[in-house]
């Protein structure tokens, strides 16, 4: 049983405890002679006399002495009488009593009893790491004095409902040394008593036609199944009803080959235009930090195939001075950056970043320090000798990376990434006097392509704002590189050095008009730490709805389930553990796809602390 899965039991501990009352405040008693009414039993005779009657403080008993009268002639008088029991007044001597401080109560553990507690019900389970696509078996053993175990094959990657059983599609349910065959939380057919050593088996064959699942029981054939069978990727699940329930010895084993289809994918980067600032007085300055240009793209969360990559570009940072009147150069050099990302079959990626060269000039003018050039680039930025990515384990890259981590709300067999991987930098400048900008630092392009001729923004990355004078709300069009507009009738163009255009259309020349909705900084009426678990989005589009939840530097990217032509909420799940006092939040659309946002709502967490 070296490969076991058991449900914890857990020993509780009952303590008993036992209270001290608590004494109240005493004053002090002086020592003092009182008369009291006290029952005495003794002899009562029957001549006259009387009685003496002295109290004992040890025992707290009263005794009483008889004194008779004195009798002429000297007798006593006869010794009659009875046994009796009478009410006497008793002098009672009480000392002295010190005051008696208040004590308070307490409590106090005066033992433990330990008792095992079972958890009962299905609440806990677990689902295989492997995974066997087209045909394959699962095999397990099932502990004979169970209280309840559902263990099978589950075809869908994901356990909505915890683990419940009702996710197996096909599997046994076993209790206390018997089984039954169960789908889908159905109970089936007993197949009859089982031991420890009994080997439960389930089978899938024929998937590439019309899939069979076949479900055994120490080698004996109990249950075939034609209809309805699934012919995606299959786990081994399992679901445990008590504590020391358990499942041991499984197996999942792949008949079909493994698939081996390549996968593709492009890498497009873009670098930040490089920002300066230039001071004047009795020197002209020039200095320019490049920020480092840090991007990542992982693949993966699908098992058994993980891939992921890292790259990072340290900052390039250079200064110069020079007398006015003086003029000086400077020539700036970035080196190569080179990148490598690759599957655990081994699917490769490379992108070379080229020298980036930069050069400055300074000189007097109307007793001010100017710059006629800031900079001029003498190598644009690229991406180059691009290989093709094979990912052996499943992950289809459709277009391009994100330069976030991407994860979607339902993955089942292959991970789909929809846009391209822009490399971007957040670049800070002051300017403390005038500057002019002689060039600027963009990317390159091609012909037939982005930037090839015939494109209104070939040869730089133009873009235009766009400001709603009512809501205050603003727009970015990128690749907008025109000089004037003209509205004819219902049309509207933009006319620029290559030709007039009409502003319409689904795309931009071909390529996919790539748009996002950002809602900025959102801390939902509080300063605490929060998380948001849940988006919904009220839309409407023709393909699917990424949001992207950026929080303290970091941003996560998640798919909304399921898209329309008909307005309908949506849900987003979002990850957790992703908490920050201000959240921003983005809505970006898939390969140029139209899509209508009516409303978004948040379910967010406060966790009550603000730091």
């Amino acid at each position: 049983m070296a490969n076991t899965l058991t449900k914890n039991t857990v020993i509780v501990e009952n303590v008993s405890y036992e209270h001290v009352p608590a004494k109240p405040y005493r004053p002090p008693q002086p020592a003092r002679t009182v008369f009291e009414t006290r029952r005495v039993c003794m002899f009562r005779y029957s001549g006259p006399g009387r009685y003496f009657y002295t109290y004992d403080p040890s025992t707290g008993q009263v005794t009483g002495t008889f004194v008779p009268d004195n009798v002429i002639g000297g007798g006593a008088g006869a010794e009659v009488g009875v046994w009796a029991c009478t009410n006497e007044l008793v002098a009672i001597n009480y000392p002295a009593v010190p005051a008696q401080p208040y004590v308070p109560g307490f409590s106090y553990a005066a033992g433990s009893t330990f008792e095992t507690g079972y958890n009962l019900g299905w609440n806990a389970g677990a689902r295989s790491i492997a995974e066997f696509k087209g045909d394959g078996f699962v095999e397990f053993k099932v502990g004979q004095s169970v209280v309840g175990v559902i263990c099978g094959i589950n075809f869908y990657d994901g356990v909505d409902a915890g683990y419940n059983g009702n996710t197996i599609d096909f599997g046994f349910y076993c209790a206390q040394g018997v089984a039954w065959t169960i789908r889908n939380g159905v109970m089936g057919m007993g197949v009859g008593n089982y031991s420890d050593a009994t080997v439960f088996r389930i089978e899938r064959s024929g998937s590439d036609d019309e899939p069979v699942v076949t479900v055994f029981k120490d080698g004996e054939e109990v249950l075939v199944v034609s209809t309805g069978v699934p012919t995606a990727a299959g786990w081994l699940e399992a679901s445990l009803y008590s504590g020391d329930d358990k499942v041991f010895d499984p197996q999942l084993v792949q008949v079909s080959p493994p698939d081996l289809t390549p996968g593709t994918a492009t890498l497009d980067a873009e670098l930040e235009p490089l920002t300066m600032f230039a001071a004047t007085g009795a020197y002209a300055e020039l200095r320019a930090d490049l920020p480092a240009l840090i991007f990542a793209g992982e693949a993966g969360l699908i098992t058994p195939s993980y891939a992921v990559g890292n790259f990072s570009l340290p900052p390039l940072a250079f200064g110069g001075s020079v007398l006015v009147g003086e003029t000086a150069t400077l020539d700036a050099e970035l080196p190569r950056m080179e990148m490598l990302a690759a599957d655990h079959a081994y699917g490769e990626l490379r992108g070379v970043l080229e020298p980036l060269g930069g050069m400055l000039l300074a000189y007097e003018d109307n007793f001010q320090a100017s710059m006629s050039s800031l900079t001029g680039v003498a190598t644009a930025l690229q991406a180059l000798n691009l290989l093709v990515v094979t990912m052996q384990g499943g992950v289809v890259v459709a277009a391009e990376l994100l330069p976030e981590i991407l994860l979607s709300a339902e993955m089942v067999e292959q991970l789909g990434v929809g846009s391209a991987l822009a490399l971007s930098a957040v670049v800070e400048a002051a300017m403390k006097a005038a500057a002019r900008a002689g060039s600027e630092l963009g990317t390159r392009g091609g012909p037939g392509g982005p930037g090839g001729p015939g494109d209104p923004g070939a040869g730089g990355d133009t873009q235009v704002w766009v400001v709603n004078l009512d809501s205050n709300a603003s727009t970015t069009y990128s690749n907008y590189d025109y000089n004037s507009f003209a509205r004819i009738g219902d049309r509207f163009y933009g006319a620029s050095d290559f030709g007039l255009f009409e502003l319409a259309g689904d795309d931009d020349a071909g390529e996919p008009i790539e748009a996002s909705i950002s809602l900025g900084k959102l801390d939902f009426g509080t300063k605490a730490l929060k998380t948001i678990s849940e988006a919904y989005v009220g839309m409407a589009g023709e393909a699917e709805l990424y949001v992207k939840v950026i929080a303290e530097g970091r941003a996560f990217i998640y798919k909304a389930r399921g898209f329309g032509p008909d307005l309908k909420q949506r849900r987003v799940e979002v990850g957790r553990g992703l908490s920050a006092s201000y959240h921003t939040v983005e809505l970006f659309n898939k390969d140029g796809a139209d899509f209508e946002i009516d409303s978004v709502l948040f379910r967010v967490a406060d966790l009550k602390r603000k730091i």
